[in-house]
């Protein structure tokens, strides 16, 4: 009894073809900056112009203290922050009356 012929498989062309034929060349994904992308400010003046909140990364970096670091302070109440969802924000009044300014 013969062999029945063998089906085409329908994979993709080889690296090589698609080379060729430049199916490959695409452009890089563009980076997108989302609200918690967002640079960290300034100083904190107590200014009402600046964010009423900052992010736990945001709040390590004007502080120079490490992102860890930061979360332990807002687990410990050393840094006075709220929960909203799964997030953690410093109000900024909150956090220039911790550092001794007026907000």
């Amino acid at each position: 009894m013969a062999k029945p012929a063998k089906k085409q498989r329908r994979y993709p062309a080889p690296a090589r073809q698609r080379l060729r034929l430049g199916r490959t060349q695409s452009k890089p994904p563009q980076k997108v900056l989302l609200g918690h992308n967002k640079p960290p400010p300034g100083p904190l003046p107590g200014d009402i112009d600046g964010p009423a909140t900052l992010t736990v990364e945001q709040v390590a970096e004007l502080l120079q203290i490490g992102r860890n670091q930061a979360y332990e302070g807002v687990h410990s109440g050393q840094i006075p922050s709220i929960k909203i969802g799964r997030r953690y924000l410093v109000p900024t009044a909150a956090l220039s009356r911790l550092l001794g300014q007026t907000a």
